[in-house]
């Protein structure tokens, strides 16, 4: 079934065409009587179908005794302005010649039933293919003094049967409440029977249709969504949290205030951050704060799409539009995989005497890292000479995670303490900690004056290997 996505529940008014009627122009013509504003409701539903905004979420209840917004207020005036341009249109003359017309085909015209399939359904199943609901205006009239009886419709989904000659149009009634009207056209009658009983209509005709943005809201975001942190980690805590406020002129009317959560693969995971529970109506000028924390956030690695919404009362997930300069109603965030410790092994391999004339013919070393240190040799200063080399064999093992630094130091001495010069080297998670082999010179601070950050060469390279091991969860760490 061809369709648009357009549900009458969830985008059509939650309250009926009960207004009274009133008097609208159509042009070439001039006054013609209406049923109340079924036309403005038909447009009003597609101005916010287009602009992508909820419609707003009041009910009959909420206009006291009259079921319907007041005349003078500002939702009211809207619908009754688009009850003028949906008459102002070229085609609404259709409202008057239609009535005049035979349904049967006559020598001075096709017919009403044969405008309706040769030229009206297939302009409306086209529109319906590309994915915009259209408005269709019903013809019940038969003459200029049944002109109110006439109605209009937004038909949003068909199913067709081509060779029967069949077709069954799912249409927005403004006169039904948050159901589908079903409009049938077969081979057993020219006129359109309808699932509403008692109702039969002669034929259709699209309507032109130019979308203006509604000048009315209810629910939006008065301060937009806020998440603790754009990085979250999967399976650790998140918190994000928005303010909604009721911009209308009567109660809004919700199940819950929620958050929408698309995963990384654009399935739906609203459960990860779900909703408030509360149906209490906000009333005009109200706001409510929605404040979410969770102690386990994402399912896979990727990035997630939160939305501000609410839960209408026909049970629809409704995004919530944002209303002030600058707020927003959605945002992205990149969940990332828990970070794992690493097992950095720092191993010394061997030393060679540079100068040895520098430290008295005697070298001793002190190796630390990360603040774990031994003294090698254990026994006492080795006698050294230029160029001779020592194997040092000394091992040292951390547990790191990716923000912990790892910093290897040296320092040498000599006769009488006599300074060998030191080594001291520092490298980060994201370096690798420095993975590899290295091999580094002493160095010795300058003691002569104004010589303040230059070195000298000391009397020993020292040679270690850094290597690394990532731990997984079934890993020990001890």
């Amino acid at each position: 079934m061809p369709t648009t996505g357009f549900n009458p529940s969830r985008h059509g008014f939650h309250f009926r065409n009960d207004f009274a009627g009133k008097q609208v122009i159509v042009p070439g013509f001039g006054e013609v009587p209406t049923r109340g504003r079924g036309g403005g409701m038909a447009f009003a539903t597609l101005d916010y179908w287009y602009a992508g905004l909820p419609v707003p979420t009041h009910r009959a209840e909420d206009f006291e005794s009259t079921g319907v917004p007041q005349d003078g207020s500002r939702l009211s005036d809207y619908l009754y302005k688009r009850l003028f341009d949906s008459f102002a249109t070229w085609t609404a003359r259709q409202f008057v010649t239609w009535a005049l017309a035979n349904d049967e085909q006559t020598w001075a015209d096709p017919g009403v039933t044969a405008r309706t399939r040769q030229e009206q359904l297939p302009s409306m199943r086209r529109a319906i293919d590309a994915g915009r609901p259209v408005v269709l205006g019903l013809v019940a009239a038969s003459s200029l003094d049944e002109l109110a009886a006439n109605h209009q419709v937004v038909a949003h989904a068909y199913e067709a049967d081509d060779e029967a000659g069949s077709i069954r149009i799912r249409v927005y009634d403004p006169d039904r409440l948050d159901t589908d009207v079903v409009l049938e056209l077969d081979g057993s009658g020219p006129d359109l029977r309808s699932s509403v009983a008692g109702e039969r209509w002669r034929g259709c005709f699209v309507q032109d249709y130019v979308p203006e943005r509604p000048p009315y809201q209810d629910l939006a975001i008065s301060r937009g969504i806020w998440v603790n942190s754009w990085t979250p980690t999967l399976g650790r805590h998140f918190v994000t949290q928005y303010t909604v406020r009721n911009y209308g002129d009567h109660p809004a009317r919700l199940s819950e205030l929620c958050v929408a959560v698309r995963g990384p693969s654009g399935e739906r995971l609203d459960h990860l951050l779900g909703g408030d529970g509360d149906p209490t109506p906000l009333e005009p000028g109200a706001e409510r704060a929605l404040f979410k924390a969770v102690v386990s956030f994402g399912t896979t690695p990727g990035s997630y799409e939160l939305t501000a919404a609410y839960r209408s009362e026909q049970g629809s997930l409704v995004a919530l539009p944002p209303a002030e300069p600058g707020t927003m109603g959605q945002l992205g965030v990149t969940a990332i995989a828990p970070e794992r410790d690493t097992r950095v092994m720092v191993r010394f391999i061997e030393a060679t005497v540079e100068d040895a004339e520098a430290v008295g013919g005697k070298l001793s070393l002190g190796l630390a890292v990360n603040g774990q240190h031994v003294q090698w040799p254990q026994d006492g200063p080795l006698d050294v000479s230029d160029g001779k080399t020592f194997d040092v064999e000394e091992r040292f093992e951390l547990l790191l995670a990716p923000n912990q630094p790892v910093t290897v130091t040296v320092a040498g001495a000599g006769v009488s303490a006599q300074s060998g010069g030191v080594v001291c080297e520092r490298w980060l998670g994201l370096d690798g900690w420095g993975r590899g082999e290295h091999a580094y010179r002493s160095r010795i601070p300058s003691s002569l004056p104004n010589c303040d950050g230059q070195w000298s060469e000391g009397a020993y390279t020292i040679r270690f290997l850094i290597e690394t091991d990532r731990l997984e969860d079934d890993q020990p760490r001890s």
